[in-house]
């Protein structure tokens, strides 16, 4: 049970991240604002479900449901880094219109990666 309060507290700081006023701006910019949307969807459903097993006390009943709970706590780990990298790109060059200019060809977003899993 402590852990899934310090998992959405993760998560809620990752929400609160892709909420930023700033990185909301250059997220327009970067052509990224959709799969922005799409992580934040996909955080909030983590959150929901998290909550609705520790309703049904499903996490302190299984393996499994162990299991479950340390890969959502991976992809939170993997979104707030994703966010933070995104954060040292942009500031260390300018903004620019293309959509690719911001990630590398090797990068886990977009096309394949993280969030179109």
């Amino acid at each position: 049970m402590e852990s899934t309060v310090i998992l959405n507290g993760i998560i809620a700081g990752v929400i609160r991240s892709l909420a930023d006023g700033g990185i909301a701006m250059i997220v327009k910019v970067a052509c990224v604002k959709k799969d922005i949307d799409i992580l934040e969807r996909r955080l909030l459903s983590i959150m929901a479900l998290i909550g609705d097993a520790e309703g049904h006390r499903i996490l302190a009943q299984s393996e499994a449901a162990d299991h479950r709970l340390k890969k959502l706590r991976e992809i939170a780990y993997e979104a707030e880094t994703i966010i933070d990298l995104f954060r040292i790109e942009v500031g260390t060059s300018r903004p620019q219109v293309s959509c690719t200019s911001f990630f590398s060809p090797e990068s886990s977003i977009g096309a394949g990666g993280l969030i179109d899993e």
